[in-house]
């Protein structure tokens, strides 16, 4: 029990920590005081949202884009690397340069391969097509219209002219060649050709064409 001067001393203070709270609840209640509180709530939820990490989509590329840019870019590498190879000297995979300029080149009479710097020009455009089908579909959607769009598309488009043109002007002789070349023209270079050409425009496909439920 509190004595009578105890009770003359706290009497004042509850009544002033009642006023102090009476005045705090009222503060809270001004529209001031709401507007800050919210925007320090939205500022906090501002910075967690770009604090959080994002998740990056996937691009929208089904089976048939990845397959064909896999397929095509390896095939690719694969021939530039032979031409790096004859850039050399070599005459793989024919055992002598008269053999080699029959088969690979069509002409006869010589046995003079082709300049090395024209082999290694061969060489570094199949490279770069290659590397532009590979990266082709792993490109975000919205970059359309890049370096590697133009490299594919432009690798797919020489290709198939090459190989429908090689397909007809070998077929129907319209240029002197050997024996040797005509035959691997029509076997292997132009289908190749056709081939490859193909699988660089389908892996250059645009994105909005691609569809949503083809894509694993």
């Amino acid at each position: 029990m509190l004595n009578v001067h105890e009770r003359r001393i706290s009497a004042p203070v509850v009544v002033v920590s009642a006023h102090l709270w009476r005045l705090a609840a009222r503060c809270e209640q001004r529209p001031l005081v709401r507007r800050k509180l919210a925007r320090g709530v939205r500022a906090r939820r501002a910075l967690l949202s770009a604090l959080r990490p994002r998740a990056t989509p996937p691009p929208p590329h089904g089976r048939a884009e990845r397959l064909a840019s896999a397929t095509g870019a390896a095939a690719l590498a694969g021939v530039a690397t032979v031409h790096f190879v004859w850039a050399t000297g070599s005459t793989w995979p024919y055992p002598d340069a008269t053999a080699f300029v029959r088969n690979v080149v069509g002409t006869s009479g010589t046995s003079r391969p082709p300049a090395a710097a024209l082999s290694i020009g061969v060489g570094v455009l199949t490279a770069l097509a290659a590397g532009a089908i590979a990266a082709r579909p792993r490109l975000h959607p919205g970059r359309s219209l890049t370096l590697a769009d133009l490299c594919a598309k432009g690798a797919g488009i020489v290709l198939l002219a090459r190989g429908v043109g090689g397909l007809l002007g070998s077929a129907a002789g319209w240029w002197p060649t050997t024996p040797e070349f005509r035959r691997n023209n029509l076997r292997w270079f132009s289908p190749l050709c056709i081939a490859l050409g193909a699988a660089a425009l389908i892996a250059a496909r645009n994105r909005s064409t691609a569809q949503p439920g083809r894509s694993a």
